[in-house]
Formats: structure tokens, sequence, C-alpha cells
């Protein structure tokens, strides 16, 4: 027995039984229109389906609609173009443009501009400046504008001065040296150079700065103390300033070379945005006099060690 049954009562069994053989007809004939359908699509011939009442064609339907499998969603085709493909109007006519000039033509231009910034502290330029500069011109109307901005926003620090200037004193006086470079790490070569600069009852690693166990985080006053207080690391400092002019120019030729090859990537991939985040900018020439101005008192660190030795023994 149905277990749902105990809950018909008397009066609705006679309309409960012929629901029952109802549904028991709708099931033979929905087999036998299944049967018919096979035999007709062995056979190629029209389907005859059988007369149905409106209750056993609703019947049916809904039985078919309960079997429906859904079909795969296609995948849109357009989604499948990577992005590198995806070419911005702007940027497709940057391209367009680019074809007009050799790689070589762009960077020799690029290059001059940067070296005119480098000499110059430039704020702005009006149109017949720029026009100087055809090509960059016409690959970006703010082309010029952008590299012009990077250089104005440069603000070298006081401690980014001092970097600079022991930083290349130190590169100096260790190519003096003619360490070898493929033989020894990095870590070799400064403690060989302080050793032989500043011979000291400390432990070397303490003095050589910006390592994790260095005392000296910062080229701060007690670091310049320190190497000042080297009669040998003054005497080679002495001859350093003499060539700080190449010194400094070699470097900022450098500098000029890398970026004018990163502004040419950032070109050709449509990113002259990026010039704008760019770290490396080669230092003005008017930055050249400070740095050499604050190089040279320098030497009063050695100076003033000499006089307290003096003072010690009178």
């Amino acid at each position: 027995m149905n277990p749902f049954q105990q809950f018909i009562n008397p009066g609705q069994q006679q309309y409960y039984t012929q629901m029952q053989q109802l549904q028991s007809i709708q099931y033979l004939q929905y087999l036998h229109l299944l049967s018919t359908i096979q035999n007709n699509c062995t056979n190629q011939q029209n389907v005859q389906i059988p007369s149905l009442n409106p209750l056993q064609q609703f019947s049916l339907l809904s039985q078919s609609s309960q079997r429906t499998i859904p079909s795969a969603q296609q995948p849109d085709i357009r989604t499948k173009k990577s992005q590198s493909e995806r070419v911005l109007p702007k940027q497709k006519k940057e391209n367009e443009i680019l074809k007009q000039f050799s790689q070589d033509q762009i960077l020799q231009e690029l290059k001059q501009f940067l070296e005119y910034l480098s000499k110059n502290e430039v704020k702005e330029m009006d149109e017949s400046e720029k026009n100087r500069y055809a090509i960059l011109t016409k690959i970006d109307d703010s082309l010029i504008d952008t590299l012009i901005n990077r250089y104005q926003k440069q603000k070298k620090t006081k401690e980014e001065q001092i970097k600079f200037i022991i930083r290349k004193c130190f590169k100096y006086l260790k190519q003096k040296m003619n360490l070898n470079e493929l033989t020894m790490s990095a870590y070799e070569i400064e403690k060989v150079f302080y050793k032989e600069y500043f011979m000291t009852d400390e432990n070397i690693e303490d003095l050589i700065p910006f390592r994790q166990e260095s005392s000296n985080k910062t080229m701060n006053n007690s670091f310049l103390k320190k190497i000042f207080s080297s009669e040998k690391f003054y005497q080679g400092y002495l001859e350093y300033l003499e060539n700080f002019d190449e010194i400094w120019d070699q470097e900022n030729t450098e500098k000029i070379q890398n970026m004018t090859k990163q502004v040419m990537k950032f070109i050709a991939s449509g990113q002259i945005d990026k010039i704008s985040s760019y770290k490396r900018v080669p230092w003005i020439s008017s930055m050249k006099q400070r740095c050499y101005e604050l190089a040279v008192s320098f030497k009063a660190y050695h100076e003033q060690e000499e006089t307290n030795k003096k003072v010690k023994l009178e």
C-alpha cells in the first residue's frame, strides 16, 4: 500500500483509483510513442503520433521537459583574444608613427634631449623649442613635457649627495687597488678595501655601512669622522677630488644612456606614463657644483681630527 494513501478518506478513494488508472494509460502511451519514434528513425519514415486528449498531452509535455538536457554554452571567441593583441586607438596611432623612423633616429634625438635637460634647468618649453625635436613631438604630444616634469621632480637630498660622493670615492680607490672582481665576491672586496684604508682595532664588519650587523646604518657624521680619521684614506680622497668632474660626467653619461634605452622601451610599448616613475634620472649640471662644494667641506673632518690629536699631545 502506498504510504500516502493513509491520508485519503473513503470519499476520495474512487477518485484516487481513477487517477492511478489514468497515469498507467499515460505511461503506456508514452512508451508507445518512444517505440514509434525509434522505429521511424530507423526506417526514415514520418513519425505518427497517436492522438491524445489535452490532459494526456500536458502530462507528456511535463515529463519531457523534466528530461531535457540543457545545451552547453559555447565560449565567446571574442574573449580569447589576448590582452597584448588588443591595441588601443592611441597606441595604434603611435605604432604607425614609430614606423616612420628608425630606432637609431629616435634614440639619437631622445639622447640629445636628455643631455639638454641635464645641462639646463628647463621648467617648460614653447612650441618653437619643441619643434627642434620633431621626432619626439610627432611620437606623442606629451612626451617632451613628461620628460621635463620628471627632471623637475628630481630632488637630491643632502644624504643622497653624501652617498654619491663617498661611494664614488670608494669605487675610485678600489679601482686603483686592481682587485680581481672575477675571483672575489663583493663582500671580499669590501673587506680588503677597508683593511687597506682603515686599519683599526674595530671589527671591519662593524665599519662597513648598510650591512645588517654594521653599527653604521647611514653615512652620518659618526661614519664620516671614522673614515676621515684615516690618513691614508684622506690622501686618496684628495686625489679623488682632483678627478671629481671627470667622475661626475662619466656617471651622468651612463645614466643618460640607460634612461634613453628605458624611455625607448616605454615608447615602443605605449607606456609613456611610466616615465614619471623612472628613478635613475641623470643629475642636472647645477647639482654638480653643489655636490663638489659639499665634498670639499668633508676635509674639515680630517682637519678637526688632526687638531684634536695635537691638543691631546699638548
